[in-house]
């Protein structure tokens, strides 16, 4: 056998090979010499929300990766279209979350109905007629909102909203809405703001009607999960590199440098990451450093 195709027969087959004290020296020394190109890194996205409140991934990094020449595999429409919904979902419960800590949108509107409307887009058009009134005596208005079905079929809106509202303005542009739009029976507006204002807590309880808003009936190739206003916009504060071992050191280090404790972990293992938030599920701040371990609902 010629040294030519001696060396295809190793490069090819290294498993026939690998009962040969030579060849699993080599395949051995070759990778603690480091030849493997892809070496690992930790990246952190850090969002600071002011007040002590911060949120943080971890995940792994490589310098260089080499394209994939597999093809995927053959899934089911059905599930292929569950998997992208279930996938949406959780990206939208995540958005929703993030633009209710950086807009500081710390109080629920609720608005309902007398009559029954069962389609999600005639109550979104309802919504956009009332946002450009408001926007007439309060150009700044700040929202997030996100649609619930009732038990009687019927659509209502929730909105997360910023500090303290003149409700009997919101009421009576939602019924001269109402009226415009020939619908009877009028509505109501309701104000809550939770326990001591959190945002935390306002945001996990918004983000909570995505998947029930649209895990049913509701859900419709162009219906909106949610809706912000003009202007909200939730981005990183910061990007960091480093060679943390341990994706929990990572973020330990970053919140501890921050002058934050740990008040919920969550590993996401769909994507090799971790998720850590300075706040527990009371909204309260952590101060002291150390992990609790929450379930993965803290993140939703």
């Amino acid at each position: 056998m010629s040294a030519t195709a001696a060396s295809k027969t190793i490069e090819h087959a290294p498993l026939a090979l690998a009962t040969r004290d030579d060849v699993s020296k080599l395949v051995c020394r070759t990778f603690l010499d480091g030849d493997d190109k892809r070496q690992p890194q930790t990246g952190v996205t850090v969002y600071d929300y002011g007040d002590g409140l911060i949120e943080a991934v971890a995940c792994r990094r490589f310098e260089t990766s080499k394209p994939s020449n597999q093809s995927p595999p053959d899934i089911p429409d059905l599930l292929r279209q569950q998997d992208n919904e279930r996938r949406a979902t959780a990206r939208a419960r995540t958005t929703v979350r993030r633009l209710v800590m950086f807009g500081n949108l710390t109080h629920l509107l609720t608005l309902t109905t007398r009559a029954c409307i069962p389609d999600p887009e005639r109550f979104w058009s309802l919504w956009e007629r009332y946002v450009r009134l408001i926007r007439e005596h309060l150009p700044n208005w700040q929202y997030v909102t996100v649609p619930e079905p009732q038990t009687r079929g019927a659509v209502h809106l929730h909105a997360a909203v910023r500090g303290f509202q003149d409700v009997r303005l919101l009421r009576r542009l939602w019924l001269r809405v109402l009226h415009e739009q020939g619908i009877e029976g009028g509505g109501s507006v309701n104000v809550c703001p939770p326990r001591n204002a959190r945002r935390p807590k306002i945001a996990r309880y918004l983000s909570k009607y995505i998947g029930k808003a649209f895990g049913g009936t509701l859900r419709t190739d162009r219906a909106h999960r949610y809706r912000g206003s003009t202007g909200l916009k939730a981005t990183p504060t910061r990007h960091i590199i480093g060679a943390w071992r341990h994706l929990r050191d990572a973020l330990e280090t970053v919140f501890s440098e921050a002058g934050a404790g740990v008040g919920g972990m969550v590993e996401l293992d769909n994507v090799g990451a971790v998720w850590g938030c300075s706040w527990d599920r009371d909204g309260d701040t952590v101060v002291t450093t150390g992990w609790g371990l929450s379930p993965p609902a803290l993140a939703a």
